[in-house]
């Protein structure tokens, strides 16, 4: 207690360091649970192995408590295992995963609610949130469902497409069609205004229709394409962000439920602000000792 009287300027400078950290929310030489977060973490859900960029969505609250709900991994990347499914969520619509090609930074997806059904009925579009790091791969080519338009074949001439015969859109419709296509089969004119629902479908490009005419095409052969799927890339961290420095010190990146930057989980089980490699000896000896210690150092 003499120390500090007889140096009051210390006791301002030690009341200024509990506040730093208090409030910094740097999380430089906090620690992690390394079996959770760790460089070689891997975990495989069915045929998929899930490693980050990708997280497992039980491997939430990797930082320290102070944090709610952060994960290590890229935004958006987050599987959810269901028995031998691995999911990913779009928006409010999950996907199964097929594959993950991490060289490649890809991963493959299918519409949960279509897969398996022999007549498929697609009920949304899909959603990405902007914040995320996931884009549509440029393999990808899209069709259009037009559903229960107030028009049907018979109305247009001879080069008009034909509607989906298939079980579940010839029933309960009247004289009211619905029709799968490629945007360039599209025939000119405001379809949107004569039929009730119009989704985007993406699928692999060289699953389009040749002839979107045909009748295995128009009678269910279409569920197929949907079946497999359509592919999804990820944006790799560039090197002038926090998360692309981290990386480039060999750590994996932290981040909060809203998407933003936390720490750089390192090998060595401990936590930088920026990137690993700014973590010095002094900073291992003083994680996790008292605050005594500085008081003794000032």
């Amino acid at each position: 207690m003499s120390l500090l009287l007889h140096h009051p300027g210390r006791v301002v400078l030690l009341l200024l360091l509990l506040v730093f950290f208090a409030c910094r929310g740097d999380p430089t030489g906090d620690t992690y649970d390394t079996s959770v977060c760790g460089p070689r973490v891997s975990a495989t859900c069915g045929a998929v192995i899930v490693h980050y960029p990708f997280y497992l969505s039980n491997a939430t609250k990797a930082l320290p408590e102070y944090v709610n709900s952060s994960f290590c991994g890229y935004p958006g990347l987050e599987i959810l295992c269901n028995g031998s499914k691995a999911v990913l969520r779009l928006g409010n619509d999950d996907y199964f995963v097929s594959r993950i090609d991490y060289p490649g930074a890809t991963v493959s997806l299918a519409d949960a609610d279509v897969v398996g059904s022999s007549c498929p009925r697609v009920s949304h579009n899909v959603t990405i949130p902007q914040r995320w790091s996931l884009r549509l791969a440029n393999t990808v080519g899209n069709l259009l469902f037009f559903f229960s338009c107030a028009f049907g074949a018979s109305t247009h001439d001879g080069a008009a497409p034909k509607p989906l015969t298939c079980r579940s859109f010839d029933k309960g419709q009247g004289s009211r069609s619905s029709f799968l296509l490629p945007p360039a089969d599209v025939p000119y004119g405001e379809w949107s205004r004569e039929c009730e629902a119009i989704f985007s479908v993406p699928v692999l490009g060289d699953s389009l229709p040749v002839n979107p005419n045909d009748p295995a095409w128009t009678n269910g052969g279409y569920a197929e394409p949907l079946s497999k799927g359509f592919q999804v890339s990820w944006e790799r961290s560039s090197g002038s962000g926090r998360c692309g420095r981290c990386e480039q010190t060999s750590g994996n990146c932290g981040f909060n439920q809203d998407g933003q930057f936390l720490g750089c989980f390192c090998a060595n089980g401990l936590m930088d602000s920026d990137g690993c490699s700014k973590i010095s000896d002094s900073t291992l000896r003083l994680a996790g000792k008292p605050l005594i210690i500085l008081i003794k150092s000032l």
